[in-house]
């Protein structure tokens, strides 16, 4: 067989290095004339050790506005609010938590309910006490009044519904229910009395009579009423997450309205009827078009669960949000759906009522009765 040329290589020989090596000419430097000048040496720099220190401080400074900037995208919109906004009033009578307020339909009188099955009565010129109405044996959780404020119907953990004469301070008659009771409502004319409890029955009263008219079945316990202002729709909004809207002139049946993630703890039709605000635990309020039943818009900006809600005569959304370390009060702009002012409170808001003419809100907050204002 043939041999196959060897392939590997092998050293070269010293002596063949030093005959590379002296075949390798060191280039001549060439002259410069005597009239050019000869060219610069290129600068290097040295960076110093202080140096390498300030540039990696800026480096780090970079970073951490960036980390900043992508942290505050992550975060939902925060509504402006000082640290704690005074009242302008703060009334201490009660002697537990406040359950339950209202503000009379000419705003001369407000009144709340409070865990120890108490009414205080208040005159609004003076914020003085004008009745304290003892007729329940359980927790005050819902209160209405009449038209014309003659009378207070008032619910309660009881199973009961006393309606008042505020007159004489006496109870005009008392109405059983077969649950809790979770809220009232009034219409406009004050001729008829909704009441809601912890089931899925609502239930409509003659306000003359006393006699019950009608029962609506919702989907869950029943957390919140309103009568549109016209009184020919009511609707109600609970645990099953969606507004139920009653046709009570027609025979228009019930429409759900779904857009909630969570309960429906408050409800406020617009002066106008065209529109229904609903809020809840999702801390998200939803303006219905009603109408078609349809979304008018979405507003975000609380950061706890919604529970109560009401509109100036003016066109003003007024929406009240209850946190452990305070409560927050948002006035929002309607046709814009911007946040115009909002208001934080000292301590947890339970319950909130507006002034008819828009300029005050009563918060029950603990054992204490706030007012704020709105201008």
């Amino acid at each position: 067989q043939s041999q196959k040329p060897d392939t590997t290589h092998t050293a070269t020989p010293e002596k063949d290095k030093k005959k590379v090596t002296k075949s390798r000419k060191t280039p001549e430097k060439q002259a410069v004339p005597d009239n050019q000048p000869a060219a610069a040496s290129p600068e290097v720099k040295v960076q110093s050790a202080e140096g390498r220190v300030e540039e990696n401080k800026a480096r780090d400074a970079v970073g951490s506005i960036f980390s900043a900037f992508k942290s505050l995208a992550r975060k939902p919109f925060e509504a402006p609010a000082s640290s704690v906004d005074a009242p302008v009033n703060s009334l201490a009578i009660h002697s537990k938590d406040i359950e339950s307020v209202a503000f009379s339909s000419d705003g001369s009188m407000a009144a709340s309910g409070d865990r120890d099955n108490t009414v205080v009565v208040w005159e609004t010129g003076s914020w003085t006490p004008l009745a304290t109405l003892k007729g329940h044996s359980n927790n005050v959780q819902a209160l209405a009044f009449s038209a014309r404020g003659r009378t207070l119907a008032s619910g309660a953990n009881d199973q009961t519904v006393i309606i008042w004469n505020l007159a004489t301070q006496t109870p005009v008659r008392t109405i059983k229910t077969d649950k809790s009771v979770t809220s009232l409502a009034y219409n406009r004319a004050g001729t008829q009395l909704a009441i809601g409890v912890k089931s899925n029955e609502i239930t409509i009263w003659d306000a003359t009579s006393g006699n019950k008219i009608r029962s609506l079945m919702a989907g869950s316990d029943v957390l919140a009423l309103a009568f549109s202002p016209n009184g020919k729709l009511l609707a109600a909004g609970g645990r099953e997450k969606g507004v139920r809207l009653w046709n009570l002139a027609g025979r228009g049946g019930v429409h759900i309205l779904e857009g909630h993630r969570d309960d429906i703890t408050a409800l406020a039709f617009t002066p106008d009827g065209d529109h229904l605000i609903s809020g809840g635990g999702d801390r998200s309020v939803i303006v219905w078009n009603v109408a078609d039943y349809s979304v008018h818009k979405k507003l975000e900006g609380h950061q706890d669960k919604i529970v109560a809600l009401a509109v100036t005569p003016d066109g003003r959304l007024i929406s009240a949000d209850s946190q452990r370390s305070g409560g927050t009060i948002i006035i929002w702009d309607l046709k814009s759906g911007s946040i115009i002012k909002s208001i934080k409170t000292q301590n947890k808001i339970e319950r909130m009522s507006l002034s008819p003419d828009g300029r005050l809100a009563l918060v029950g907050s603990d054992k204490t009765l706030l007012v704020y204002s709105l201008d």
